[in-house]
């Protein structure tokens, strides 16, 4: 068989025409045809692609190739060739391919193809995990960030607590010629009230909430009107002395809404200790 007949029958194996022949080997079907009609030859590169293309030896195209030995170690090409691998190019015979349809693989592309999508399945896992425990490293430190929270609170409304029975005792503790067994009674139950508002009051300043957002809504700075003046000297002596007199207007009207606003906050403070209790231990700011 003339090297001609050896192309054409490849090519007709394989099911390619001579243009689709012509496209794998960057040539044209004009060339391929001479070269089936073994009126050209192609030159050796050519040649060492066409035969990796339908995976013959570089040989099968010369005269004296015997057929039949290429027959007994190797099926025939013509008879086994399924096509070719569309992942890596190569020529696939029957028994080499993975799946012909919807497109032809063959066993290695495959395997790399198995591979490829469990090295991706593993790193998907990984960082789903690593996720998973950033997420769970965030919500450990959110937690402890507010039971330290929660303890600092107690620990201050404790203390302000402490202060209060101190004062208590001490006022228990001091004669009096006109205590009675009545005024005691008072003064116990007094020291008992001021001992609850004083705990829950500083407790919620330093968990935030309604009892904190109410002091800070007092002691604002207003402002003064402008003074009209003169320019001499009683005139500047108005303007600095009613400017003594506005700052002291300022800072008296900035100190009774603070005190009015801390009072309010101090007797409104047992009513909203429960929930802000209770927002501080599932970790909700209790500003929000």
């Amino acid at each position: 068989m003339e090297y001609g007949e050896k192309i054409a029958a490849l090519r007709k194996a394989r099911g390619m025409t001579q243009a689709e022949l012509g496209n794998a080997l960057n040539v044209t079907y004009q060339a391929v045809s001479k070269w089936e009609r073994d009126e050209s030859q192609p030159d050796f590169a050519t040649m060492s692609k066409m035969a990796k293309l339908f995976g013959v030896p570089l040989g099968y195209f010369e005269d004296d190739f015997d057929e039949n030995v290429y027959g007994q170690e190797s099926d025939s090409p013509a008879g086994d060739m399924l096509g070719v691998c569309t992942k890596c190019g190569k020529v696939v015979n029957s028994g080499d391919e993975a799946t012909t349809s919807p497109a032809i693989i063959c066993k290695d592309c495959a395997e790399r193809i198995r591979q490829t999508e469990i090295r991706k399945r593993k790193e998907i896992e990984k960082s789903k995990e690593e996720e998973r425990r950033k997420k769970e490293a965030e919500q450990t430190f959110h937690r402890a960030s507010f039971r330290k929270k929660r303890n600092v609170g107690f620990i201050v409304g404790g203390v302000v607590a402490a202060v209060f029975l101190v004062l208590l005792i001490i006022a228990l503790s001091t004669p009096s010629d006109s205590q009675t067994n009545g005024t005691t009674g008072d003064t116990v139950l007094g020291g008992i009230v001021m001992i609850v508002f004083g705990f829950t009051f500083a407790s919620q300043l330093v968990w935030g909430g309604a009892v904190r957002s109410v002091c800070l809504t007092g002691g604002k700075i207003v402002g003064m009107p402008g003074v009209i003046f003169t320019l001499d000297i009683d005139g500047c002596i108005f303007l600095i002395g009613m400017k003594i007199l506005f700052a002291l207007l300022k800072f008296l009207i900035f100190i009774i809404s603070a005190l009015f606003f801390i009072v309010v906050a101090f007797l409104m403070s047992p009513f909203t200790f429960v929930p802000c209790l209770i927002r501080v231990c599932r970790g909700i700011d209790a500003d929000d």
